[in-house]
């Protein structure tokens, strides 16, 4: 995972705790679809969007494109986590999300469009990854603008910052790490540090 500049261990755990937040409740939403005959393989594209054309700008730079499809693409239900949704879901019904992430995650694709960043992926998986890569999204936003702020106070030099990232969830101090390394900022204090992100 090159363009994460995090090594493909780290990235790996990253997703498996994106993956045990898919929650059992939109899996019993989505199989009354499958009941009332939607097909579930057609397109259904979730948008990422950044309302600020400054870190819309910098999410570009950053290969964010590529981040976000890295992610979706290794969702899955996690084998920890079957019991949960077993003890809602019958065994065989279970089974087609389970092949359903398998199979159509790694098709999922990014776009970058004027509106944002739009993820392609099929309707069987788009509403269950809707609220996990919403979060991460709204958690690198957040943080992307406060690191950009913590670097204009103290001139655009990043030397002069270092990560803390004393975050409630590792998916957090994940997101933190990812975007304070593509803002060069050190994650560990140095010499002539004056501000803690």
């Amino acid at each position: 995972m090159n363009h994460n500049l995090i090594d493909d261990e780290l990235f790996a755990a990253f997703c498996r705790h994106l993956s045990a937040s898919i929650n059992v409740i939109d899996v019993l939403y989505k199989l009354q679809q499958l009941k009332s005959g939607t097909v579930v393989s057609e397109d259904d594209p979730i948008i990422l969007v950044s309302r600020d054309p400054e870190l819309f700008a910098l999410l570009k730079e950053f290969n964010y494109r590529e981040f976000v499809e890295a992610c979706v693409t290794r969702i899955q239900i996690e084998p920890s986590c079957y019991d949960v949704f077993l003890s809602e879901v019958d065994e065989d019904a279970f089974k087609i999300f389970v092949g359903g992430f398998k199979h159509l995650a790694p098709q999922a694709k990014v776009e970058v469009t004027e509106k944002g960043f739009v993820v392609h992926s099929p309707m069987l998986i788009a509403d269950l990854i809707l609220p996990v890569i919403s979060r991460v999204h709204e958690e690198v936003l957040r943080s992307l603008d406060h690191f950009v702020k913590m670097l204009v106070a103290v001139g655009n030099n990043p030397k002069s910052l270092f990560l803390n990232a004393k975050s409630p969830t590792p998916e957090s101090q994940f997101l933190q790490l990812w975007v304070a390394l593509k803002l060069k900022i050190p994650t560990e204090p140095g010499g002539d540090v004056i501000a803690v992100v």
